[in-house]
């Protein structure tokens, strides 16, 4: 059983069952069972990413995030020279 805390979304799950043509419990099971769906593909695709992440060597350098700035500014600096 689903119950709802606010007329907001009761209202909503009416007028959209009504546009469907459905009951608004057959709504409700479409909504939840396109969520999970949805979950499922970004959880599912963050694991795939992540294994992948993990294998890549890093840079060896433990400074990088402390000097980010410097380090970007000094990027930065060497493209602006290079298109001058």
């Amino acid at each position: 059983m689903i119950t709802f805390r606010g007329n907001d979304e009761e209202q909503k799950v009416a007028v959209l069952a009504e546009l469907l043509g459905l009951d608004r419990s057959e709504v409700l099971r479409r909504a939840v069972n396109s969520y999970y769906a949805r979950y499922e593909q970004e959880f599912m695709a963050y694991d795939w990413l992540a294994a992948r992440l993990d294998a890549l060597p890093g840079s060896g350098r433990a400074d990088i995030s402390e000097r980010r700035r410097e380090l970007l500014d000094a990027i930065y600096a060497e493209r602006a020279g290079r298109s001058r």
